[in-house]
């Protein structure tokens, strides 16, 4: 990549623009509480940086490894993309939907499929990803078999995680079989929110040289020890407070949609046993297309680059 100065300066001003408008004075307070850097420290020294190193800090990019980190990039990124996510839903009015509030307290919603079909489905998914129509896809919705069987060997997966800093959908249906003796799928209701505890945790893990976060952008609740002992308030109530996401009581097949950007794994099971579930078809990694966070919200569903 080649550094242009009017790209910088257009990225900057955008940078600029987003950091204005949707974040509050709690929210710079509350990173340089955690970062231990003023934030007008932060914001300038963002704003400096070249074309090339904007481009990815305004990028989907699960973690940018950077000096900046030290005074808190990681956690301006994270809150930054909450917030846009949080003004795109309401001014697309799609914060009424009745399971909105579930949505946005747990980070996931649990439906009996054969109730609310794929017309039900259409609207959840335009809910969770506070979209109408870009990266929506249109019934009639396909689904790909995602069988699992529970092996001896310990699976990554096993291990309790974050997919990616930024929210993103992902859909199951689980077959009415399914018990927590076949490895369900478990998640940690709220961690998908950017609380000052999470923070915590994802600026020490950011934090350069950030070796397991090079290694695995995934970021691990117990993939790095410096991490795991600066939040321990964080890790501990992520341990004791993950749940397995069992079927509903007499639906044959249980709609699970989830934001992966909390703390999630595939429960260790019984060995031998198969989990039986199917994933929404199509080139979308099992669930919607990754959109950049940081585009722009209006009532239509528009978006502008910077």
């Amino acid at each position: 990549c080649e550094d242009s100065a009017p790209l910088a300066r257009d990225l900057a001003q955008g940078l600029e623009r987003r950091m204005d408008e949707f974040l509050t004075l709690a929210d710079r307070e509350t990173i340089a509480r955690v970062s231990g850097t003023p934030f007008a420290e932060l914001r300038s020294s963002v704003l400096s940086l070249g074309s090339c190193m904007l481009k990815q800090v305004l990028s989907p990019s699960r973690f940018v490894p950077h000096a900046l980190n030290e005074k808190g990039l990681q956690l301006l990124r994270a809150l930054l993309a909450e917030r846009m996510g949080d003004a795109r839903v309401r001014a697309r009015g799609l914060h009424q939907h009745a399971d909105f509030e579930a949505w946005q307290r747990d980070g996931f919603v649990i439906k009996d499929f054969d109730e609310v079909g794929d017309a039900g489905l259409h609207k959840l998914l335009q809910m969770a990803s506070g979209e109408h129509e870009v990266g929506i896809p249109l019934p009639p919705y396909k689904w790909t078999s995602r069988n699992v069987t529970v092996l001896a060997e310990r699976d990554p997966q096993n291990d309790m995680h974050i997919d990616t800093f930024a929210s993103i959908v992902k859909v199951w249906i689980f077959d009415a079989s399914v018990t927590p003796q076949h490895g369900p799928f478990e998640y940690v209701p709220g961690s998908h929110r950017e609380s000052e505890p999470r923070l915590r945790w994802m600026h020490h893990y950011a934090m350069p040289p950030a070796r397991e976060a090079l290694v695995e952008p995934s970021f691990r609740l117990l993939g790095s020890p410096s991490a795991a002992s600066a939040a321990a308030d964080f890790v501990e109530h992520c341990s004791a407070s993950s749940r397995p996401v069992l079927p509903l009581p007499g639906a044959r097949r249980t709609l699970v949609i989830a934001d992966t950007s909390g703390l999630h794994r595939r429960s260790a099971g019984v060995v031998g046993l198969v989990r039986r579930s199917w994933r929404l078809a199509g080139d979308n990694d099992g669930g919607l297309r990754r959109l950049d966070p940081y585009r722009w919200p209006d009532a239509a569903g528009r978006s502008s680059e910077l």
